[in-house]
């Protein structure tokens, strides 16, 4: 299983494809949800739809940067995100009825995914809420998944 890079405006974090595909699913049911969605989540949730039901091994793109331009369209992805976090905690992922490439039926979805998703879900909502986790300023090394860092501090620009 690979993994692939998320980010928004100027921070981001790596995660499991597989788990980031599932999440993504889950936001594009929310929007399935909603009585009227604006042009610009249709085209966003058509995005995730390929990007979460496709084999991408290390390139799941979210597309936050290329969909999300405005105040307003972000707290409008921390709702979805809300929404599909009431729904997996009253469901569980099996309740999203999700189309991921990665597994081959429903019941492959269990709760190691579960925990997953939610880590994505954690790290996902951080990053639209502009928030940064602590991260060592000298030593990449020590990156986790789902740890929301400086772009900078990513590509190895960041300095004390």
């Amino acid at each position: 299983m690979g993994t692939s890079f998320v980010e928004f405006e100027e921070n981001g974090f790596w995660m499991a494809d597989a788990w980031l595909q599932v999440w993504l699913s889950c936001l594009v049911v929310q929007v399935n949800k909603l009585a009227d969605v604006p042009i610009w989540l249709k085209q966003w949730q058509d995005h995730a739809h390929i990007n979460a039901s496709n084999h991408f091994v290390g390139c799941v793109c979210a597309g936050l940067n290329d969909f999300i331009t405005t105040e307003e369209q972000r707290l409008i992805m921390i709702g979805l995100c809300e929404q599909a976090t009431q729904e997996i905690n009253k469901f569980g992922v099996n309740a999203a009825k999700m189309e991921v490439a990665w597994f081959e039926s429903q019941s492959d979805i269990n709760e190691v995914v579960i925990a997953g998703v939610l880590s994505v879900r954690d790290a996902f909502t951080r990053l639209l809420q502009r928030q940064s986790d602590e991260y060592d300023r000298n030593n990449r090394r020590n990156w986790k998944l789902n740890q929301v860092a400086p772009l900078s501090w990513w590509r190895g620009q960041e300095t004390l």
